[in-house]
């Protein structure tokens, strides 16, 4: 196992702390490929089990204050209001709702409640709004388990349809996931002009974990002589951006830095464990 990942059902380890911290939004020490969440009792990485059965998903939108790192830029979720979600990204304010009309204002969508009837998410279930001149049609037109930088992710696949009387369709394809709440992937094919970037997560860090947790596997070769060794060689101190210390136990001091700790098993953990 090469990273922490994040996938269908909200699949979570506990850590105990030595030491209470507030939510928080980033830890400096998360490195790219961890889906990890901070709550006032800890650290909890999600696990990379997946679950891939095409039930229906409900709107559960990732909380207030999490984090999303993609591979284009830097997302905070800064509000919340039933289907209508705000995003700070790179410093400017982004406004959605039901994850589907981005790039258009909340005055832009009639009927302005359309798009959150697409919600629970079924395959083959659709939607259709205007978005100032255009016509839009988002439809959920499969589930797919994807690989990202932040790991794998069992999602649904949402096709946005924007119609024109003056040109050819646009077509956006958004995939969620819904062990984080977000989407997860982003791909566009614009005919006309202003295609978007395509982009897909690296990291995230919610601020607290969701409902049905499990406990993460280890990588080949942990023990707990190895992980006691790996901890003793470093800190298990978690540093907050708010400059606060954030003591962990060893074994979530591993699982947040899983992919260091996976080398250092390879070199020395390893080499260790077979001359033992």
């Amino acid at each position: 196992m090469n990273r922490i990942l994040g996938l269908a059902s909200a699949l979570v380890v506990a850590a105990t702390c030595t030491a209470s911290a507030q939510q928080q939004v980033v830890p400096a020490v998360v490195p790219q490929g961890t889906v990890v969440a901070i709550t006032p009792k800890g650290l909890m990485t999600l696990d990379p089990q997946t679950v891939t059965q095409p039930q229906a998903a409900p709107f559960n939108p990732a909380p207030l204050g999490s984090y999303i790192e993609t591979t284009i830029d830097k997302r905070t979720v800064r509000y919340l209001n039933g289907y209508d979600i705000s995003y700070d990204i790179n410093g400017r304010f982004v406004p959605t709702q039901a994850f589907i009309t981005d790039g258009y204002t909340q005055t832009d969508i009639f009927p302005a409640t359309a798009p959150r009837a697409l919600w629970p998410l079924e395959i083959g279930k659709s939607v259709t709004f205007n978005a100032g001149s255009r016509a839009i049609t988002a439809r959920v037109v499969r589930t797919e388990v994807i690989q990202t930088p932040a790991g794998s992710f069992f999602t649904y696949v949402i096709e946005r349809r924007d119609r024109a009387a003056d040109g050819p369709d646009n077509f956006a394809h958004y995939w969620y996931a819904p062990a984080v709440g977000t989407i997860v992937r982003f791909q566009e094919r614009n005919a006309r002009s202003g295609q978007r970037p395509s982009w897909e997560v690296v990291s995230i860090v919610l601020p607290q974990p969701r409902e049905g947790t499990v406990s993460v596997p280890t990588p080949l070769g942990d023990s707990p002589e190895n992980r006691a060794r790996y901890c003793a060689e470093h800190t298990t101190t978690v540093p907050l951006p708010n400059g606060q210390q954030m003591h962990v136990n060893c074994f979530t001091y591993t699982q947040a830095l899983i992919l260091d700790y996976t080398e250092w098993l390879k070199t020395r953990g390893l080499a260790s464990a077979r001359q033992n």
